[in-house]
Order: C-alpha cells, then structure tokens, then sequence
C-alpha cells in the first residue's frame, strides 16, 4: 500500500530525507527506498538531498509509513522545542532574523536530539504560519551571530550572497600555542570522513585569514575570517598551524588541557552590497555582532588577553578583509 503526502507551506525548502526522518520513519529504510526509487516525490527518483517544494507529493511504500501514521497527521513524536532566551534576537528586518545563539545549541535536529535551533524557529512563524529557516549553520560548540531567512526567497538570496563573497563572517577565539606569523592566510584542503575533518590534498578548498589581537605567553586572542565554509575548518585550520583553540576536544594534540566550553565566537556578520543590483531595489546593509559570553570574556581576563577597543577592532577586522 502507497500512501501520498502533500507538501506545505511550513514544509517548502526541506531536505527529503529530513522531512521523512521527523515524520518518524526509519532512517535507514528511508535512504534505501530512496536509493531504489520506491519512494518517490511527484512520481519521480529524487535523491535524499532534494529540497522540497509546496504542492510535492510524496509518494511513501509501507515499508517506511510508521504503523499509525496518518498524511493528514501532525508529525509523531515531534518534540516542543523550548522558545529561545529573551536576548536570542540581535536584530530583525523585514527579510531576516539575526540571532546570537548560544553553545551547546545544535543547529539543526538529530535522531537523539530534541533541543535545536531550527526547532526553536517555529516560535517566529509569520502570520500565514512560514517558519524562517536557516541559511548557514555553527557547531554546536561555537556561539554567535547567525543569519536566519524569514521567507524561501530571503533564503535564496541569502546562499546567493554566501556563494558571491558579499558576507564576511569573523571569529574570535582564544587559542593555545603559536602561529606561524601574527596574521596571515591558512590554506589548506580538507576531507571529510567518516570520523572527522583531515587535511588532505584531495579534500575541498579551504581558506581563513587571521590576525592575533592579543597575546600573553603561550596564549592568544585571535581574529579569524573565513573565506570558506568547510565543517570544523577554523578548528582544523589551527590545529595544522601550530595553535589549538581552548576547550578544543575532537582535534587537540597530545598535552592540551580539555575544557567544557569551546572558546570559538561567531562575532561578527556583515552583508555588504557594494556593487550589487539589489542594494538599488532597497537592499538593507547588514552589519550585527553577537556579545561574547561571559565564560568566553572569564578566560580572557585569565590570561591577561584584550580584545581592541571598537574602533581598533574594527579597523583590523577591515584590514583582514582587505589582506
């Protein structure tokens, strides 16, 4: 027996496989129907990275259809995600949200994992009931600025600024160690595996610029952009440069101290339009920083390191983008 589900407008921009696995279908037998073709979107294979579209229709074999499973039935065992803490927003427009989240929020949801961000983005719907939806993500363990799309088209053309270099997001973190130099260009090409992120000449592309902002023995504040957006690749990136950020547990080196609290700081997000078309048909600059968390600022004060007076750092943070 086949059953169909329609897509709708709170579902649109999706990936299939995600849509199916939060409608409580077994993970495994939905990447294999999906490999086979018995489960098809509009009578058609499609892969599980497919992003759905209002009016899909889904067509599901028993297989993978939960017993109890109704396609007129709100999703089962969809957690309630907690509403976001009061000082979640930075700043919103008619097109975004930018938002300051915190560590230990995943971005998205898990087979385990109940509490997310894009779970909380359902207390932000608009009145015709569209949730925003993310347009970059942060790991876990990093806090800071993120930009959230409140329409597809806003999402659109939010991945169309990322793909075209007119966001620079930049970093800070506390790291242990040396750099080769006080600023310069890490590049270096990373892989990605079953277990973690490698440096690898047959891995893709990847490119962060830096700067030390302060230092004080063997630790530093460091200034990071990136001009790539592979997983983990600001943690890689220094690790294979002589320097490990503090709390760093996955890819330390041998002698490190582990902390509970990852000091990796999304500080700053800036959409600038210079030459762009649509800044001509009402395009707003976007240009927000996220606090640093009181941990983050807690450390520091220990290790005698400074973060520049505004004006300083916002000529570094120019001077990065220009190196």
């Amino acid at each position: 027996m086949v059953q169909i589900i329609t897509i709708e407008p709170d579902d649109d921009g999706q990936r299939l496989d995600r849509f199916l696995r939060n409608k409580g279908m077994n993970y495994v037998l939905v990447q294999k129907s999906l490999r086979n073709g018995r489960i098809r979107v509009n009578k058609q294979r499609k892969s599980p990275d497919y992003r759905l579209q209002q009016g899909d229709m889904i067509a599901l074999p028993a297989v993978v259809t939960p017993q109890k499973y109704s396609p007129t039935d709100a999703p089962i065992s969809k957690p309630v995600s907690p509403r976001p803490p009061a000082d979640f927003i930075i700043k919103q427009t008619d097109d975004f949200l930018l938002i300051n989240k915190p560590a230990g929020l995943a971005s998205q949801g898990g087979s385990k994992l109940q509490r997310h961000l894009d779970g909380m983005l359902e207390h932000f719907c608009d009145e015709a009931g569209v949730k925003p939806r993310l347009t970059h993500r942060l790991d876990k363990q990093t806090s800071g600025v993120m930009l959230i799309a409140r329409s597809r088209n806003s999402a659109t053309r939010a991945a169309e600024a990322f793909a075209n270099k007119h966001i620079n997001k930049y970093y800070l973190a506390v790291i242990s160690g040396k750099m080769p130099a006080n600023e310069g260009m890490i590049d270096l090409p990373l892989l990605r595996t079953p277990q973690k992120m490698l440096v690898d000449e047959k891995g893709d592309k990847a490119q962060t610029r830096y700067m030390i902002l302060s230092q004080k023995g063997e630790f530093a504040l460091i200034l990071l952009m990136p001009l790539t957006g592979r997983t983990h690749q600001l943690r890689v990136h220094l690790v294979n440069s002589g320097a490990v950020i503090m709390g760093e547990s996955k890819y330390k080196r041998a002698g490190h101290n582990r902390d509970k609290n990852l000091y990796l700081h999304a500080y700053r997000l800036h959409w600038h339009f210079q030459g762009v078309s649509q800044m001509k048909k009402g395009g707003e600059e976007i240009d927000v920083t996220a606090p640093m968390p009181d941990y983050f600022n807690t450390l520091m004060a220990e290790k005698s390191l400074h973060l520049p007076a505004p004006a300083k750092l916002a000529q570094k943070m120019k001077q990065l983008a220009q190196m």
